[in-house]
């Protein structure tokens, strides 16, 4: 008699079967158990869907009910429904993973004792703990932008396209001379401008934005609108700033040669040259020299390290303004604003923009190209893209990392393409393609004039760290590459390479926090793409290790690898993965704790990342690194402070002189410390005697370690005094050789 029942209930799916397929979150299953007999978890549902579940569940009960009754209504007013109690479930699995993570990385930060393998372990532990509470729907990632806007006409000015090709190719013939002059920069900024003009499309909401402006500035009572979130705006810049300036003059505190190489440089344009490629070091792109020039020029700067420093602060605080409109463009503005904090007080792209070798370039105008790709795309404007292509056009004319970007674009490109966001605007986005690379085309134009006159001079740089150009390849160049790109992948968490110049050597790129928060930023966006196939969280996934490739490249140089100025471009997705990772758990937190418990825990819980990242951060620069950097090395500033001490009583600069000697101070860069950028104090122990012509009063600074220059010296002024100068930091130390007036030879 109970047959027929036992049958029924043994083909319907049991709670074991449903967890299972809930675990296989991947696989799309129909699989599910009557709402009667499944307790939900009342806490995820919105005041609709527990009215909906309590209308179910009443129906389900009525319908078993007509088998003994006669009959039932089955429509029931929700009105007429007890509104049931919401249950709040502490997310432990969420706070759990986070813990977990910061330990991990706790572990791996550098210690006598440090291992890798504790790490890893609570690291996949963590993984296992986020990944369940996604499945438990504990840790909500779905916050994509999801506006679908019709795309933009295809059409163009003829007329200007054949004037801004005309412009260029005479631009292209008068760039031949090397050098920026006012005939050839104005056919290359009218052909750029031509070229603007063919494809911009004219918008009516431009024209009442400049409307509203105006009438706002001719209303003669302002009101002025001073919100929360305004004040956390205004609290994130005040940190900003104090990460990026605060010491700029003492950290890092010596220049080295490569540095001087760009003094040497701005020093050229200040004296009224304006080369398009600089030779010294290897070779230079322009933009940094005429960039820190400029700045020079507008506030009354000295050429010195410290102006170097604070164009290259600059540069990263613009940086940091696109990182935060990127993060609203691909989430919410909090995205953006944590992006911006994290990336602002962190010690990674801190310390390569204070060393001024070139690197805050990159991220400068990847940064924008992205943002406005990404608008581009999404709203289907035209315009955006004319803006990212004069980025990438910039770009290639600062860095020559940069190079590996117009590939990102095309794979931007080609993701959106196969992908259904891209549905009736593949055209439109391709033709976007189009436009951004013959505007970086027309901005690039002098240096590829350049390049393809001279291309070894540019090229040897690239060439000679990929290929064989200087020394052959220490193996396997596969081989070389692999191993390579595992040691860029994990410089995050364990080793950022071996420059003391641009890092902490032997240390990872991101502090414990911000390490643990890329982790499962990462984690984040893999689960989302599996769940929602967003274009965009692969593209962010991708393109970390594209940004790697310039430091990953170094095969004929693997020690170089991996390197934090060669990979600036990769904090752009980084820190946009951290700033995903801090908004998903907070909205974990708000959603499933009682509204004002869930926004107060939430607001201590991220304050606590920032403080605790901060912290750790101001250590690594202010102390770690720049104790690091000092000790490594010559204290060119101390001498350039004896010298001029010298100067400015009884000697003059003419009468002063450092000794050469293998490995030590570079010369050049005493000279620029003293203001004398351009200027060489060095003379070699052959050409002592020679000075013995001059008969006023000389002095010499000698390497501590120099026998030969110190016997040169007592055997040609055998009255001469020689102390031992006591510097400020250890192992440091270098001799003064002082020689009165009264010897030498009289003219």
């Amino acid at each position: 008699m109970n047959q027929p029942e036992e049958r029924k209930s043994s083909q319907e799916p049991s709670v074991l079967d449903y967890f299972i397929s809930k675990i296989k979150f991947w696989e799309k299953s129909a699989l599910s158990l009557a709402e009667s007999e499944l307790e939900i978890d009342d806490s995820s549902l919105t005041t609709a869907d527990l009215k909906t579940k309590s209308v179910k569940v009443v129906k389900n009960k009525a319908l078993s009910e007509k088998k003994t009754k006669t009959a039932v209504t089955e429509e029931v007013a929700v009105s007429d429904l007890a509104t049931p109690t919401i249950h709040y479930l502490i997310p432990w699995l969420s706070v759990v993973a986070l813990i977990l993570a910061v330990i991990a990385q706790i572990l791996l930060e550098p210690s006598p004792s440090r291992s890798a393998i504790p790490g890893l372990v609570l690291y996949l532990l963590a993984g296992g703990a986020l990944i369940y509470a996604n499945i438990c729907r504990e840790w909500v990632v779905d916050n994509h932008r999801s506006e679908v806007l019709p795309g933009f006409n295809l059409t163009l000015r003829i007329d200007f396209l054949f004037m801004a090709l005309i412009m260029a190719v005479m631009a292209f013939v008068l760039f031949g001379n090397g050098h920026f002059t006012f005939l050839n920069t104005v056919f290359w900024l009218f052909a750029l401008i031509m070229v603007f003009l063919t494809f911009r499309n004219r918008e009516a909401a431009s024209s009442q934005r400049v409307n509203r402006i105006w009438e706002a500035l001719k209303c003669p009572h302002w009101r002025i609108e001073f919100s929360r979130w305004t004040l956390i705006v205004f609290v994130a810049i005040g940190l900003v700033l104090f990460f990026r300036f605060n010491q700029l003059d003492t950290v890092p505190p010596e220049m080295i040669s490569d540095q001087a190489e760009r003094l040497f440089g701005v020093n050229d344009v200040a004296q009224g040259e304006y080369p398009i490629f600089f030779a010294g070091s290897f070779g230079s792109e322009a933009f940094q020299f005429y960039w820190t020039g400029a700045l020079i020029k507008l506030f009354d700067l000295d050429i010195s390290f410290h102006s170097l420093k604070f164009a290259s602060a600059l540069a990263g605080l613009i940086t940091l303004i696109y990182i935060y409109l990127l993060g609203k463009e691909i989430a919410n503005k909090w995205v953006g604003l944590l992006a911006m904090v994290f990336c602002g007080v962190a010690y990674w792209p801190n310390v390569f923009t204070r060393a001024a070798m070139g690197a805050a370039f990159f991220p400068l105008f990847l940064a924008p190209l992205l943002y406005y790709l990404l608008k581009g795309l999404r709203i289907s404007n035209r315009n955006y893209f004319l803006y990212s292509g004069l980025a990438l056009g910039l770009g290639l004319l600062s860095h020559r990392a940069f190079l590996i970007v117009p590939v990102l674009l095309i794979i931007a490109v080609v993701l959106y393409c196969l992908h259904k966001q891209s549905d009736g605007k593949r055209a439109q986005a391709l033709f976007g393609l189009v436009i951004i690379l013959l505007i970086a085309l027309i901005v690039f134009l002098p240096l590829l004039r350049t390049i393809l006159a001279e291309p070894r001079v540019y090229l040897y740089r690239i060439f000679s760290r990929v290929s064989d150009w200087e020394r052959p390849l220490p193996g396997s160049g596969w081989s070389i590459f692999l191993k390579n790109l595992w040691s860029a992948f994990v410089m995050f968490f364990w080793s950022d390479g071996n420059s003391w110049v641009d890092s902490i050597i032997q240390r990872p790129a991101l502090d414990s926090i911000s390490g643990s928060l890329y982790f499962i930023g990462l984690l984040v966006l893999i689960v989302r793409y599996i769940r929602k196939r967003h274009w965009l969280d692969m593209f962010l996934i991708v393109s970390i290790p594209v940004l790697l490739l310039p430091s990953v490249l170094s095969l004929a140089f693997p020690e170089e690898n991996p390197s934090l100025s060669r990979t600036a471009g990769a904090i752009i997705p980084i820190f946009l993965v951290i700033g995903l990772a801090v908004d998903t758990f907070i909205s974990a937190l708000i959603t499933k704790l009682p509204q004002k418990l869930g926004k107060a825990i939430a607001w201590i819980i991220g304050l606590s990342l920032v403080i605790l990242s901060g912290v750790n951060n101001y250590d690594l620069v202010f102390d770690q690194y720049k104790n690091s950097y000092q000790s490594a090395s010559w204290n060119a500033s101390e001498m350039a402070q004896v010298i001029k001490e010298f100067n400015d009583t009884i000697g003059s600069y003419d009468s002063a002189w450092i000794v050469g000697y293998p490995h030590w101070v570079d010369t050049r860069l005493v000279a620029i410390e003293v203001g004398r950028a351009g200027y060489d104090f060095a003379i070699w122990p052959e050409q002592i005697e020679q000075t013995a012509l001059m008969t006023h009063t000389k002095m010499f600074l000698i390497n501590i370690d120099d026998e030969s220059g110190k016997q040169a010296l007592e055997e040609i002024y055998p009255d001469g005094v020689l102390w031992e100068y006591d510097s400020d930091v250890e192992n440091k130390n270098f001799m003064i050789f002082f020689v009165p007036p009264s010897q030498g030879v009289e003219q």
